[in-house]
């Protein structure tokens, strides 16, 4: 059975270890207040460098993954379905963090492991964040994790496509069950799309901090109707997000703490 980890001084922990001081802007849809940013550079070039260890607060994925069921070089697998070079892979932890900022060679952990086992395919980057303890009103229980009283808060996710117009991409959360080592992804996912309009923040909380299967896709989990199961659950390995890019050069995802 998980048990909920309560935090002690998270708020004030997070905002001095990794979270910007900086203020949202009024009438844009964010709250106010210390929020960490996440930004996810598509470029045309793959990077060299391993990217492993502290890198700031950025990640390079592909211009136009071989996921994209459209508009791929390859044609590839539909959304929320991990292609050769378009996986985040997630590492529960005491504070957001990129770990892994290459999205262009095999994908290692805050350790600097190499990641493998439970259905990892292909290349990613890696992203390190607390599990969600609260999540659209509902208390979710969080992985068992040694120490794991400082790896867990209560925040809130907002999500947007920025820079220069043109382009597209999906975020969706998956993770391989234990059970069979099958993957399984949302339904739903976040698509951010860069028009001509001034950008968009959508409160994505739901869609990357949790992930909702069914008796279909999950029957030794999930034995009848829906059930949803928060960042980290012991029942799923390798949780990621599955980066699907139609030539989307700029996307920022911001977590912003809930209040306490």
């Amino acid at each position: 059975m998980h048990k909920l980890f309560t935090v002690v001084a998270m708020a004030s922990a997070l905002a001095i270890a990794s979270f910007s001081s900086a203020y949202a802007g009024k009438g844009n849809g964010l709250p106010s207040g210390y929020h960490y940013n996440l930004t996810i550079i598509g470029v045309d070039q793959a990077k060299k460098p391993p990217m492993t260890g502290a890198n700031g607060h950025t990640i390079f994925m592909p211009l136009v993954t071989a996921g994209d069921p459209v508009n791929g070089p390859s044609g590839g697998e539909p959304d929320g379905s991990v292609s050769n070079d378009s996986a985040i892979y997630l590492q529960q932890g005491s504070t957001f963090q990129v770990c892994d900022a290459n999205g262009f060679d095999p994908a290692h952990d805050c350790s600097g492991a190499l990641i493998t086992g439970g259905g990892v395919q292909g290349d990613g980057a890696t992203f390190q964040l607390p599990c969600d303890t609260i999540n659209g009103g509902t208390v979710n229980t969080c992985a068992d994790t040694p120490g794991g009283m400082n790896q867990s808060a209560s925040y809130s996710v907002y999500a947007a496509a920025l820079g220069t117009p043109g382009g597209k991409a999906s975020l969706t959360t998956c993770a391989f069950d234990t059970t069979d080592n099958t993957e399984v992804c949302n339904s739903d996912n976040t698509v951010l799309v860069r028009d001509t309009s001034k950008p968009k923040w959508n409160d994505v909380t739901q869609n990357l901090t949790t992930l909702t299967c069914s008796v279909s896709t999950c029957p030794l989990l999930c034995p009848s109707g829906t059930c949803t199961f928060v960042l980290f659950s012991n029942e799923f390995q390798n949780f990621l997000w599955d980066y699907d890019n139609n030539g989307l050069r700029n996307a920022q995802i911001r977590f912003y703490l809930n209040p306490s």
